[in-house]
């Protein structure tokens, strides 16, 4: 009798064999079809009703098929769905419009692909493991093909995704192999370069604070801005005025040992409203003769402040001082100022490609050819604008 129990056994068919040959099944009926009946797989996969059960059981929580009592086996409309987990872990939005461009592009990116994409959204936590409850029960029960982190997520994090093979991308970190970085080292070369074009002779570089400065993990070097921006300032054979730069001797908080220092009043500050005060502490310090004539500005919440205060002062921009000015793509922000700034422009639909390109490589089994994908900001010089009442 236990011979014949174990010739049974071997005979059949395990269940990932199982599961296999139903999704086979599901996939050439296409979505929403109905499959045969439990009596007819049974015949065709030789397998027993329990087993079969239990393979449509989890092909359910697969989301491949669905048991309608009554009625039916069907196969699920979602199938072909790659599922994505869309992370928001950045500490702060700062107030910039960019985050909701670039959340829209998303959408818009995964509704206009051949794929369909479900996302959850999550905003970090405050220690550890910062993914949201459903998300971690995606990525445990194999439910989640492919992470999007736009920001730092925690080492805790990534370490356990990992453990898990879920392919990862990010945007604005650097703790993920795979990922996208914006060119932001280019706005003070490239805007030093256009002010010299322009004739600017005493430049200041402007730039504001923020908490992602204060991020654990946070590699200055990668933003360097003064160190580029003196090389920009020698290779155009210009002098380096510091009374024209804010915050040029700034010394900025960061982290010492894993223990975080103390807050800088300009931390209290939004970014608007530092570019306000900028323009008090330069401006109001110096003779006019000493201005600068020209000013590099590194984010464009900032350079909405800045921009303001000038006008308050007087200053004639694009003629008394020439403005160039990190931007985003589709960004309302410094509208009104288009005729009398130059802008470099960071694309959120390009960096959005570039995040898929990078994802839709490693959930195909592929490695990228280039792990970190660059994006480059574009210039967008003073636009003839004609505004009549």
């Amino acid at each position: 009798m236990s011979d014949v129990r174990s010739l049974s056994s071997r005979h059949q068919p395990k269940m990932q064999d199982v599961c296999q040959q139903l999704t086979d099944i599901a996939q050439e009926l296409g979505a929403g079809a109905k499959m045969p009946t439990v009596a007819q797989l049974c015949d065709a996969l030789t397998v027993s009703r329990g087993t079969l059960d239990k393979a449509l059981g989890e092909l359910e929580r697969q989301q491949v098929v669905r048991r309608v009592h009554g009625n039916g086996i069907f196969v699920s409309s979602r199938l072909g769905t790659r599922t994505i987990g869309l992370v928001h872990a950045m500490s702060e939005s700062l107030g910039s419009p960019f985050w909701d461009l670039l959340l829209n592009r998303v959408q818009e990116r995964a509704a206009a692909g051949h794929e369909k994409f479900s996302f959850y959204l999550a905003v970090r936590g405050n220690n550890g493991h910062d993914l949201p409850v459903e998300l971690t029960n995606a990525v445990r029960e194999g439910r989640l093909h492919g992470l999007i982190f736009i920001g730092q997520p925690s080492e805790d994090t990534v370490n356990w995704v990992k453990e898990h093979d879920v392919p990862m991308v990010g945007f604005a970190n650097n703790r993920l192999n795979y990922r996208v970085q914006p060119r932001s080292e280019m706005v003070p070369t490239l805007g030093v370069e256009a002010l010299a074009r322009s004739g600017c002779r005493r430049l200041g570089l402007w730039r504001p604070f923020g908490l992602w400065q204060r991020s654990q993990g946070y590699d200055e070097n990668i933003l360097n801005y003064l160190e580029l921006f003196h090389s920009a300032l020698m290779t155009a054979d210009l002098p380096h005025e510091l009374q024209c730069s804010w915050r040029e001797n700034e010394k900025e908080t960061q982290w010492v040992n894993g223990v975080l220092g103390e807050k800088s009043p300009v931390e209290q500050e939004s970014l608007q409203e530092q570019g306000y005060r900028a323009v008090r502490e330069v401006l109001g310090h110096l003779q006019r003769s000493q201005w600068p004539d020209g000013l590099v500005l590194t984010n464009d919440v900032f350079a909405r402040g800045v921009l303001v205060g000038l006008q308050r002062l007087g200053v004639r921009i694009g003629e008394d001082i020439h403005v160039v000015s990190h931007a985003n793509a589709g960004s309302t922000l410094l509208l009104g100022y288009e005729d009398q700034i130059s802008l470099l422009e960071f694309d959120p639909a390009t960096i959005t490609d570039q995040l898929f390109f990078l994802l839709e490589t490693l959930m195909s089994g592929q490695e990228p050819a280039d792990s970190v994908r660059w994006v480059d900001p574009i210039m967008k010089e003073p636009a003839s604008i004609t505004f009549s009442l």
